[in-house]
């Protein structure tokens, strides 16, 4: 199979992680690296060892030797870049969320489909192992149907105003950031099971954003999720699958668990603890294959999930009242 030769947009702490992930992943080659300074686009080049560097993200889009971009600039920004990217004929994995809105993604979506391209918002979690064996578990019956899905992801952040968790400018926010996976998660477990009824408060960040959310999601058949994120305290970030013959704990961050827990009858019956190294490099691979294969979309995080996302997200922020 042909290396895809993939360019990293944006030289954030979220680049970094990726290109480390990178290395591990022999179907994807980093061949260059852009930020919107040259001198930063250099320093992260030097020392991840990519051969190119750009001073602007339209003049690696240009490069004919760069087959796909992985996009890790802040929310705000996902839908320029994607445009961009596609407009040069580029593939795309793009950091969670894909987009703001339902509108923006569809748009997106579109635009890739009309030129032949594949996209895909890098949901990390559906591809870690740990996650995988549970939806193994799950599909085996080993814990009957779902009826709860309670789950929490959250930390203190700093108090910066200007950083892209809390600056409205930059989309900051937990929904964005963090609910992105607590919704996602409940997707992949309560997948044929229509949505009943939403319930949700919100507590604001002293920027605006919002800063702790709580999501009860009802489903016809009775199965519940509790959802809670927040950028204002420090919280477990478990999930906790309860079906009728036993339950699942993903732990101890389950978006991206290093331990699976399977119980029946309130004991512990089996593990699952796979060593792996950061957990990017399984998206990568997977996004790498299908291009390689000429997919343009992922079977793992198709755009229906990514768009039922945005939907979700822009109705929850206008309820709160932030749009």
């Amino acid at each position: 199979m042909k290396k895809v030769r993939f360019g990293i947009i944006g030289t954030g702490g979220i680049a970094e992680k990726f290109a480390v992930s990178a290395a591990y992943v022999p179907e994807a080659e980093m061949v260059g690296a852009a930020s919107r300074s040259l001198e930063k686009a250099q320093q992260f080049a030097q020392k991840f060892v990519i051969p190119k560097a750009y001073g602007s993200y339209e003049a690696l889009l240009r490069d004919d030797e760069i087959d796909a971009v992985y996009i890790a600039t802040p929310h705000s920004h996902h839908k320029e870049n994607c445009l961009a990217a596609i407009a040069h004929g580029k593939h795309i994995l793009c950091e969670k969320p894909l987009v703001l809105t339902k509108a923006n993604a569809e748009q997106v979506f579109a635009a890739a489909a009309e030129k032949g391209l594949f996209i895909m918002e890098a949901m990390w979690t559906r591809f870690i192992p740990t996650f995988v064996k549970a939806k193994e578990w799950v599909n085996a019956g080993r814990i009957g149907d779902i009826r709860l899905i309670q789950a929490s992801l959250g930390f203190h952040a700093p108090e910066d105003p200007n950083s892209r968790l809390l600056s409205k400018d930059l989309a900051g926010g937990a929904l964005y950031d963090l609910g992105v996976y607590l919704f996602e998660l409940t997707q992949e477990f309560t997948r044929g099971k229509r949505l009943a009824e939403v319930q949700s408060f919100s507590i604001p960040a002293a920027t605006g954003v919002d800063g702790s959310d709580s999501i009860v999601f009802r489903h016809e058949d009775g199965t519940i999720a509790q959802l809670f994120c927040s950028l204002l305290c420090d919280v477990e970030n478990t999930a906790i699958l309860y079906g009728e013959k036993g339950y699942i704990k993903l732990l101890p961050d389950f978006h991206h668990p290093r331990r699976a827990e399977l119980y029946q009858n309130y004991r512990l019956v089996e593990t699952f603890e796979p060593e792996y190294h950061l957990g990017y490099e399984f998206e990568i691979r997977h996004a790498a294959r299908c291009i390689a294969e000429g997919r343009l979309i992922s079977d793992i995080i198709p755009p229906g999930d990514t768009i039922e996302c945005e939907a979700m997200f822009e109705d929850l922020l206008f309820r709160w009242g932030y749009t």
